[in-house]
């Protein structure tokens, strides 16, 4: 067992930046703050915050919410993320990097 950080991801409902449900928990600030995009008011950034959370062999659990264990979000928005970049790259490139 040992603590780590999270970040959640919530969506934003009104003007006040009241928020809404949660979008997702993220081991990295940056998929966090990707993942926020278009989930805020008028299609905004969603609110991103920290938390501490305890990791054990039976999950991870937010210190704030000790009910349930969270599953993370980072994986689909990693391959998505890679997919995005391998997309930007020419048959050239692919070749020259090895991915090909």
């Amino acid at each position: 067992m040992n603590f780590v950080t999270v970040w959640i991801v919530h969506e934003t409902v009104d003007e006040y930046g009241r928020t809404g449900s949660r979008v997702g928990v993220y081991r990295s600030p940056l998929v966090a703050e990707e993942a926020a995009k278009g989930k805020g008011w008028w299609g905004g950034k969603g609110r991103v915050s920290m938390r501490r959370a305890i990791n054990t062999e039976e999950g991870v659990y937010i210190l704030e919410d000790p009910g349930q264990p969270v599953k993370f979000s980072d994986e689909a928005m990693e391959i998505d993320l890679r997919t995005q970049a391998l997309a930007k790259l020419t048959p050239a490139e692919r070749k020259a990097l090895g991915l090909e």
